[in-house]
């Protein structure tokens, strides 16, 4: 396995790559391990040993790694693979099993973000009780889809013609 988890020594470094302490790491994973048995009706180490084949992430804490730096960090899939020592196929793959465990673990701890507020009534009943509201602006990178229709739903109207230069 390429990066792992074990490496880390500070906890800036932790924090950078997940974004938690690593005592809330550590206690993040339990629950993720809890996620992972109520999904799978087994624990990693069993399902090891009945597949007897090789997994990439061996435990839980592995496993969350992966996920919680993937979402620090904004990789495409074949640079987290490389970063990971896998492919990107199987960055994605892991990823698409691993970030639903992590969903489960978070709602079960309600430590969920509130992500369908629509209007300003929702939003404000939402955070009546909470002194700072903080915003995450970030802009991420999307492929442009090559659908016509698909590309005038994504287009955000906030671009201006280019004026046309005469010679």
């Amino acid at each position: 396995m390429g990066l792992s988890y074990t490496s880390i020594r500070t906890e800036r470094q932790w924090r950078s790559a997940t974004g938690l302490s690593q005592e809330r790491f550590n206690w993040l994973a339990g629950e993720f391990g809890k996620s992972y048995q109520q999904y799978y009706e087994v624990s990693v180490e069993e399902k090891m040993k009945n597949l007897k084949q090789q997994f990439v992430f061996t435990t839980y804490e592995q496993m969350l790694f992966f996920v919680l730096f993937i979402l620090k960090n904004t990789l495409t899939w074949d640079n987290a693979g490389l970063v990971f020592g896998i492919s990107g196929p199987d960055a994605y793959l892991n990823f698409t099993r691993f970030f639903p465990l992590l969903q489960t673990a978070l709602e079960r701890l309600s430590c969920l973000p509130i992500r369908d507020l629509k209007d300003w009534q929702k939003l404000r009943s939402a955070f009546s009780d909470q002194l700072v509201l903080l915003l995450d602006g970030s802009e991420l990178p999307v492929q442009r889809p090559e659908d016509e229709q698909q590309q005038e739903q994504a287009f955000s109207g906030k671009k201006k013609d280019t004026p046309e230069k005469y010679s």
